[in-house]
Order: structure tokens, then sequence, then C-alpha cells
């Protein structure tokens, strides 16, 4: 609650910003076990997914050890890019 009550409408940032930080519940999941069983077998922690994108956990400040599988991890799946669309005109300059 004073974690709420403090961030909830803060805006004394050290920069100027009109930006307002606002609170809510995390939804479909609420608390560290719903995320951590969320994440468990999930194929973000497939051997072949760096260590950079896989969910941490810390303990008194100190990265701990995330649980293992309970079981095996499929690859995920990769998805392609669209390349930017650009306007295409008829070759004409346009000055």
């Amino acid at each position: 609650q004073r974690f709420w009550k403090h961030f909830d409408g803060f805006r004394n940032w050290m920069l100027p910003s009109r930006k307002v930080c606002r609170v809510g519940w995390s939804g479909p999941h609420q608390g560290l076990d719903a995320h951590v069983n969320r994440y468990l077998n999930s194929p973000v922690m497939h051997d072949t997914v760096p260590d950079e994108f896989k969910p941490v956990l810390f303990q008194d400040g100190v990265r701990i050890q995330f649980p293992g599988p309970t079981k095996h991890a499929r690859a995920p799946r990769v998805r392609q890019r669209e390349a930017p669309h650009h306007h295409r005109g008829n070759g004409a300059s346009r000055r």
C-alpha cells in the first residue's frame, strides 16, 4: 500500500517531463508463484534462447537460480519481420 500510494500519480521526475506514473494490478498473473509458473515451461526457457531474454529471480538484490522446467521446453517460433513499407512513386523526381 505504501508503494502504491507513493508511485501512483508520481510526477516528480529528475528531468522535466509531463509523464505521470500509474500503478495497477497485473493480470492475468498475480504474484511470484504465478509468474514463475507462467515461464517455467515456456519456449522462452529453451536452450536456444539467450540468457538475457529469459526471466530472472532476485533475492536480497542477488540473482538466484530460476526453477528448472518440469517438461522439455519446445523451441520458440521465430516471427518473420516485414520489410518496411516505402512509398513507391513513378520514379519521377519531385522538386
